[in-house]
């Protein structure tokens, strides 16, 4: 029964790694082009600008959604809407995080430039190993367990995979996942909002596009 899980896993994690990279990577085009800072000579705003991109993520995300699904029943036989509309509620607290992890990763950009632009497509990686995305969260090492159980991809995934081989859902696990995304999207939203009025102060801003 391990295939039907790690195909669980690798939807659901994909849907994380376009929501994260979309934010940064949505900056990233501009600075190449060297229009990023000229944006802003409009009344456009940084908020209504990563806004924007979490918006677009959510088009590419049901775009990636649908076709991984039609995909994995054509190729597999396998349907990921056997967990029925709960679905949406792992696919909305996956997104949350994602697009904190998104502002955190471009707020390093604008903080130490395009040299460590490669981090918007591999940061996210970074934690894939120990959020149990493919194996129960049991399985690692204790003191890493405890580094799991502060990120709310961990309790999503275990969730998901509880659902699926039919055992209950704890409810409070996924409402501490909620608030877990809500701090971590502050938390992000705060410290980009940091490296924007750094970066303009600095002409650091300018100077990735030169």
């Amino acid at each position: 029964h391990a295939a039907p899980l790690i195909m669980v896993g690798t939807i659901l994690w994909y849907m994380i790694e376009v929501g994260s990279y979309s934010v940064a990577v949505g900056a990233l085009w501009e600075i190449w082009s060297s229009s990023f800072s000229s944006l802003f000579v409009t009344p456009l705003t940084l908020a209504e600008f990563v806004v924007g991109q979490m918006l677009f993520s959510m088009v590419k995300q049901a775009l990636m959604f649908v076709f991984l699904s039609i995909t994995a029943l054509v190729v597999f036989g396998f349907s990921i809407f056997t967990l029925g509309p709960m679905i949406f509620v792992y696919l909305a607290l996956l997104t949350g995080f994602a697009w904190a992890v998104g502002m955190f990763t471009l707020s390093l950009i604008l903080r130490f430039g395009t040299k460590i632009q490669s981090l918007a497509w591999s940061f996210i990686y970074i934690i894939q190993p120990i959020v149990g995305v493919f194996y129960p969260i049991d399985v690692l090492p204790s003191w890493l367990q405890v580094v799991s159980r502060a990120l709310p991809l961990s309790y999503v995934f275990e969730a998901a995979r509880n659902q699926f081989v039919g055992k209950p859902i704890h409810w409070e696990q996924l409402v501490f996942a909620g608030f877990l995304d809500i701090v971590y999207f502050i938390a992000s939203a705060f410290f980009l909002s940091r490296m924007w009025a750094w970066s303009k102060r600095t002409g650091a801003l300018v100077r990735m596009e030169t």
